[in-house]
């Protein structure tokens, strides 16, 4: 049955249309807002105007293709200064002024000295106006918009020098998400081979070798989890004591399991069987709505995809990654 599964799953990736509409986002080049290093390049911004920052920048880049909370290749990092806050007192209330500088730079993280590419940077002047110090700033933050044609160019001939990158670098990047599946580090791997665009040589390569590491990552994650289930369908089993406790905690265990490790998940369901007689009504109902889940295997292979997908765009390193800042 597992070999069976692997055809599929490999049929699937190379033949069903990953270029459809709905993965179409998934195959471009993607721009990714770390969190981390834009609170750490506006430590004197209050969280609310970085939160309104990231929103922004954020938007700005979906204007010319995909940007993303996460981990890649490529991290757009912006970094707001205000130069001055004034008041104008002249009116019936006051008004405050804030003049603002916007630096956007784009850094590739270093993974032992690889290197990285060169970019230009952008920087901009934002004015706004306010009832308060804050308002003023949020304000300022809020002129940028799609229509100016230097952010939108900006990031658009970065996308353009990216794609020259990964078309370069193809096999170097390849070899970083295997040292990172070397290490065991597979949320890093499949983010890895995710950075990588279809129009880059290595793209259906990296497609298929993630596979490996994702059934690797559910595997692993699995058998933590069956040894979870384990000792819950025992305890339940030994005693009738806050017996229905430990089903409810054993079903959802269930339902967070993924089918696609199959000798696993099919382990795991063998345990449920041997206490399912015990359920109540609701508990029965929960079961076999989770049954359902390995009823049609196409299902199971999309919903695969983009759970890899969304690996890719929650993966936050355990420890900081150096960067290499991009400049002309």
């Amino acid at each position: 049955m597992k070999n069976i599964f692997w055809l599929l799953l490999f049929a699937f990736f190379c033949n069903s249309g990953l270029l459809a509409q709905e993965e179409a986002d998934i195959n471009s080049i993607k721009l990714f807002v770390d969190q981390g290093k834009l609170a750490a390049a506006n430590l004197e911004l209050p969280y609310k105007l970085q939160q309104r920052l990231q929103t922004r920048v954020t938007q700005l880049i979906n204007q010319t293709g995909v940007a993303e909370i996460g981990y890649s290749n490529f991290i757009v990092t912006p970094k707001l200064d205000v130069l001055s806050n004034t008041v104008d007192e002249a009116g019936i209330a006051k008004i405050y002024l804030a003049e603002c500088e916007l630096s956007i730079t784009i850094s590739r993280r270093d993974y032992g000295g690889s290197g990285g590419a060169a970019y230009e940077s952008f920087s901009k002047k934002l004015v706004g106006s306010g009832s308060g110090k804050d308002e003023a700033v949020a304000n300022a933050i809020n002129t940028l918009s799609f229509r100016d044609s230097g952010v939108v160019t900006f990031f658009r001939q970065a996308k353009v020098r990216i794609d020259k990158y990964f078309k370069t670098n193809c096999k170097d990047i390849i070899r970083e998400a295997q040292q990172a599946y070397d290490l065991k580090e597979f949320g890093r791997s499949i983010a890895l081979y995710f950075s990588v665009p279809s129009s880059a040589p290595c793209y259906e390569d990296a497609r298929k070798l993630s596979v490996g590491v994702y059934m690797r990552f559910v595997e692993d994650n699995c058998d933590k989890q069956l040894l979870q289930l384990k000792a819950l369908v025992s305890m339940a089993k030994s005693s009738d004591t806050a017996s229905s406790n430990r089903y409810n905690a054993a079903l959802e265990i269930m339902k967070n399991m993924n089918p696609a490790s199959v000798k696993c998940y099919g382990e795991a369901k063998l345990l449920i069987e041997k206490i399912e007689k015990n359920f109540d009504e609701r508990q029965k109902h929960e079961w076999e709505e989770s049954s359902k889940k390995t009823a049609n295997e196409a299902q199971v292979q999309k919903e695969m995809y983009k759970a890899m997908a969304r690996i890719n765009s929650n993966y936050q390193p355990a420890a900081a990654t150096p960067t290499v800042i991009i400049a002309k």
